[in-house]
């Protein structure tokens, strides 16, 4: 009769619900934060990557003599649908001088990035032609 009652008990022990009220908290905290930090590398990883891309490609449209191209709508193009957690995105392309530079600013909150890409204008074909 004891083997029974002892296994059959339905209530749990008034320290094991204290302790677990303390414990849920604590583990969903840890788990959403960890979700929040995902997100966070996620985006900034593909802001560094459409940035560097649209530095290549502000080098080649100079290469071309191509003057009507819109960097920042490609910027825009290339991160469109891709981030999941960052918003109020901005952008700004700097032609001028031996280098391209694209700078990117994304915040979400607290959390913030700037980001800069940069390519050089270079033109080997000319060295090549001209060298002795």
């Amino acid at each position: 009769m004891e083997f029974t009652e002892k296994y059959t008990k339905k209530y749990v022990k008034g320290s094991t619900v204290v302790e677990m009220s303390y414990l849920i908290p604590f583990c969903l905290i840890l788990f959403f934060l960890l979700i929040t930090i995902i997100f966070y590398f996620h985006d900034k990883a593909i802001l560094n990557a459409a940035a560097a891309e649209t530095a290549v490609t502000g080098v080649e449209m100079d290469r071309k003599k191509i003057e009507d191209a819109d960097l920042d709508a490609f910027f825009r193009e290339r991160t469109s649908g891709k981030l999941i957690f960052l918003e109020n995105i901005t952008t700004r392309v700097d032609l001028s001088g031996k280098k391209i530079e694209v700078e990117v600013f994304a915040s979400k909150g607290r959390m913030k990035i700037h980001l800069i890409q940069r390519a050089t204008k270079v033109k080997p074909e000319e060295k090549v032609r001209w060298k002795k």
